[in-house]
């Protein structure tokens, strides 16, 4: 690479002048967040210290090949800004660090100052403050705030539980820690007294909660007035898509457009912001002359729709986007404006997805747009959805998102119809004041939305997962695209070469992957106090246990998700403990499980787990066998016959794949297990499910002796009312040399099996 490629490359990258501050700042923030989640704060001064030299070789560049002015400012400005914000992340680590993962600091006291309250329609609260110690942290008040008329500016002096936000402990469920994480947020602190109360002071303090409590008031009124003139199960997504306010929103519906990729129409976005700008914007074209009164009556809408939406990042973004449209030229810095806007209000929004999503869709839109246009010859809309999807790859890959032909058309359908449903919003709200049926083309907009998105999000399932599809090879395929559509340049040829050299490894280690799947794996799921086994082979599945119903609705039905099971082809009740059973009746409900197997039946009890009907369930004994696929059988041990649906007739069953045995024992007791030793109905085993989630009654030495695990598995809730696991209980399996595995510590316990080994890994590990 010559001198002359060098220059290009660096004019390229300087031809918008925040373009490149943007970009160094994201890549900090992403880095520095990942990092310090991942690998704490060691890592974080390693990448630091790089990052300071990378950034500032195209400052050392541009001075010594004596590159034009414009570009030697915008390589300086871009390092200083970037060494600022980077010094303000790792600096927010480092505070945040003293506090370890896995202990609480019970009876801190500390001093907070209230930053933001963010309220929702549905009652919820979540209070942001400033602490002395560990910079920003969420506060839950435990109803202690009621008795204080709390506002932005208030200051506590309190007592209370610091801790590091939970993380999630099963493939699929929500990760709050990455969510605070994302915010700058390491710590959350639960009150348990206050010892002194400072009101707020000072104008800005004042105006500003008076501000916030008037707009929220506000938008309350006009969700309350969209119940009123709405069918009541479009009103929550009314609430969505007009107000900013998802919380009103059933997990169905939820999961529906989160199925179907469409959840960021639920959350108000540049999308809905420009839609609701569309009727003035033709308006004013058509009828006003003068550019800057058409910029002003903008303006003033734009605040307005701000304050109807809540003014949340998406639409705080597509604000100043508006406004950087008309202060620049080209599209590409007003962009980079509105941005750099953005991340000086508030550092952490560049960390944020939505933030990223939104940047990478607009930019790409400005870049590729017109080319894929002449190209290919498309419509306007079809060429759209190909440059989101190509900007939303790297974002795909880090989620479920299924793509299929139904799936793309349902979901350009729901953003057409979105469009559509904002641009006539204000109009007919407006209207069904004087006549109430004026706001039925809404109603029955939004009832299509949510029409769409469960009809086609029952065939999510069986499409293609991006995120299964090896990353590397998807981000390789990626950028060999973004190189291809590329203009014309001295370096073009140079990348080219090495994204297809790096495409061709790629595929490679893809194959191999692909190659190398285990023939079945068993998920040991955390569900708290409270047991459940998924066991996914080529053929069929099974779900053993599924711990109490609300862990079923919720945790099971993400895990199944991410899993792409619509149906578990077997559903296995050990025995009707609610901790067990629990969960199986809530997915049974949902229509998720074909068939039922317990090792006992009673209506009473059944009721009980929560079916709402009674199922057709087959009774499983001593010497039932049920095949999951070639090399996967369940070999039912015990019981012979069982009188109730009490723990010691519990399933025992011996999972064979393979040359791999696990046993699971359900909540059987030290005496059962004895009965199976002295019947000879046990042997060795590779893996053991402990009973009774490590209860001091179960797991006893003779029973170790005869199975002589390698691994043992003990699911239990943090912080559970029962002990378990029993010390006792793990010093024996230690005694016994076998390698221990808690749902408390590892979160869900995997267990994948290969034709001649297994290998056994937490999710947290």
């Amino acid at each position: 690479m010559n001198k002359n490629t060098i220059i290009e490359f660096l004019n390229i990258i300087t031809s918008a002048p925040l373009l490149m501050p943007v970009i160094f700042i994201a890549v900090e923030a992403i880095a520095v967040n990942r990092l310090f989640n991942e690998y704490g704060i060691t890592s974080l001064l390693i990448f630091a210290a790089v990052w300071l030299i990378v950034s500032a070789v195209p400052v050392v560049l541009s001075i010594w090949l004596r590159t034009r002015e414009h570009t030697r400012i915008i390589c300086t400005t871009a390092f200083i800004l970037g060494t600022i914000f980077l010094g303000i992340y790792v600096g927010n680590c480092i505070k945040s660090a003293k506090c370890s993962d896995y202990v609480n600091l019970s009876d801190y006291e500390t001093s907070i100052r209230i930053t933001k309250i963010n309220r929702k329609f549905d009652g919820s609260i979540t209070y942001y403050a400033q602490s002395d110690d560990y910079g920003k942290i969420v506060v839950y008040d435990n109803e202690i705030f009621g008795a204080y008329d709390v506002g932005v500016g208030d200051k506590f002096f309190a007592e209370g539980i610091l801790s590091v936000p939970e993380v999630n402990s099963n493939p699929g469920e929500f990760n709050y820690r990455d969510y605070l994480y994302r915010q700058g947020i390491y710590h959350v602190f639960s009150i348990t007294s206050v010892r002194e109360y400072e009101r707020r002071s000072g104008i800005i303090m004042c105006s500003a909660d008076i501000i916030s409590d008037a707009l929220f008031s506000f938008r309350q009124k006009l969700y309350f007035e969209l119940c009123s003139v709405l069918e009541k199960e479009n009103a929550p997504l009314a609430a969505a898509v007009f107000l900013g306010d998802k919380s009103e929103i059933d997990d169905s519906t939820y999961r529906a457009f989160r199925l179907t990729n469409s959840s960021h129409l639920l959350a108000c976005s540049g999308t809905h912001f420009t839609s609701f700008l569309l009727l003035l914007s033709l308006f004013l074209d058509r009828f006003c002359k003068k550019g800057r009164t058409k910029t002003v009556l903008m303006s003033v809408f734009s605040v307005i729709v701000g304050m109807i939406t809540g003014f949340g990042n998406s639409v705080s973004r597509a604000f100043f986007m508006c406004i950087g449209r008309y202060l620049n030229s080209d599209g590409v810095s007003g962009l980079c404006f509105a941005s750099m806007i953005m991340i000086l209000a508030k550092p952490y929004s560049v960390m944020e997805q939505g933030f990223q999503m939104s940047f990478a869709i607009s930019l790409f839109i400005i870049i590729y747009m017109r080319k894929i246009e002449d190209a290919f010859e498309l419509p306007q809309y079809l060429s759209l959805t190909i440059i989101a999807l190509l900007a939303m790859l790297p974002f795909m890959i880090t989620t479920d998102y299924y793509l299929s032909l139904p799936i793309l058309l349902a979901q350009l359908a729901n953003n057409t119809i979105l469009t559509a449903v904002c641009v006539i919003f204000v109009p007919c709200l407006i209207l069904s004041q004087v006549f109430l049926p004026f706001i039925w083309p809404v109603d029955m907009l939004l009832a299509l939305m949510r029409k769409i998105a469960e009809l086609s999000s029952g065939i999510a399932l069986y499409s293609i997962n991006i995120g299964d599809i090896y990353y590397p090879l998807l981000m390789a395929f990626w950028l060999f695209i973004i190189i291809l559509l590329m203009p014309k340049c001295l370096i073009k040829p140079y990348l080219k070469i090495a994204v297809v050299a790096l495409l061709a490894v790629c595929v490679g280690f893809s194959f191999a992957e692909y190659i190398l799947l285990p023939n079945s794996k068993m998920v040991f799921a955390d569900v708290g106090q409270g047991d459940s086994i998924l066991i996914i082979t080529d053929k069929y599945t099974a779900l053993i246990d599924g711990g109490t119903y609300d862990k079923g609705e919720r945790t099971l039905v993400s895990l199944l998700d991410y899993y792409g099971i619509n149906k578990v082809d077997y559903g296995i009740l050990t025995h009707l403990d609610s901790d067990h059973g629990g969960g199986i009746a809530a997915l049974y409900n949902k229509n998720r499980i074909k068939t039922l197997y317990s090792s006992f039946a009673e209506e009473g009890q059944l009721k009980e787990l929560g079916f709402e009907s009674i199922p057709q369930l087959t009774i499983l004994t001593a010497g039932d066998k049920i095949i999951l696929s070639d090399t996967t059988i369940l070999d039912i041990i015990s019981p012979e016959y069982a009188l109730d649906g009490d723990n010691d007739s519990s399933l025992v069953i011996e999972v064979i794949s393979n040359s791999t045995t696990v046993l699971l024992t359900g909540d059987i007791s030290s005496e059962k297990e004895e009965y199976l030793v002295e019947n000879n109905m046990l042997d060795n085993v590779d893996v053991l499910k402990v009973a009774h989630h490590g209860s001091r009654f179960s797991t006893s030495e003779i029973f170790l002796d005869t199975v002589c695990p390698e691994f043992a598995v003990v699911s239990a809730g943090k912080y559970n009312s029962y002990g378990h696991p029993s010390k006792n209980v793990i010093d024996r399996l230690h005694s016994n040399n076998s390698d221990v595995y808690t749902t408390i510590e590892s979160g869900a316990v995997f267990v994948d099996i290969y034709s001649d080994r297994y290998h056994v890994y937490g999710y947290k590990s």
